[in-house]
């Protein structure tokens, strides 16, 4: 039987009102609510996972044209932030995305020429699958539509970190 499967499958019930302990070979211990749902460890190990998948498909974004990589890699630092800050500031000292991506996170800051290139990489994008799979009109005119809202609230992200967002940062830490 495999590990996942054993994980399932070997769910004892206890007590009402008592947390399950339950052993996988994924992570040391994971402790079940009673009512079978994860608690925050199956959390942290599932926004692990979510985060090294983004990760890994922004990687291949490098090397793949129309793969976007920052936005990917922005997604896995927000999955890494709640299972490994670790992994996170990983992410934020590559020397290359690094600064635009914690920025991003951490204050919703986008630069100009990062919101030049996100509107027309998303606008290119969005035109060359418009093209090659030729949808109905309703569907391209949600399209269009969902890409001019994305395109508007790229455009409105502010483009520097202010004294006061630097200020309210340091006093939250």
């Amino acid at each position: 039987m495999s590990t996942f499967a054993s994980f399932f499958f070997s769910c004892k019930v206890s007590a009402p009102g008592q947390n399950q302990k339950i052993l996988i070979a994924l992570l040391d211990e994971c402790e079940y609510q009673q009512n079978g749902t994860p608690n925050r460890i199956m959390k942290q190990f599932l926004y692990r996972i979510l985060g090294i998948i983004f990760f890994c498909v922004g990687s291949v974004g490098i090397f793949v044209p129309l793969l976007p990589t920052v936005p990917l890699w922005i997604v896995a630092a927000i999955f890494f932030a709640g299972s490994s800050p670790s992994l996170q500031q990983r992410i934020y000292s590559h020397p290359h995305f690094g600064k635009t991506i914690s920025d991003f996170v951490e204050h919703g800051v986008l630069t100009r020429k990062g919101k030049s290139y996100a509107i027309a990489g998303s606008g290119a994008g969005t035109m060359i699958s418009l093209v090659i799979i030729r949808p109905s009109t309703s569907i391209l005119w949600f399209v269009v539509i969902v890409m001019l809202f994305v395109a508007i609230w790229l455009a409105m992200r502010p483009e520097s970190i202010t004294a006061d967002r630097k200020d309210t940062d340091k006093s939250t830490k």
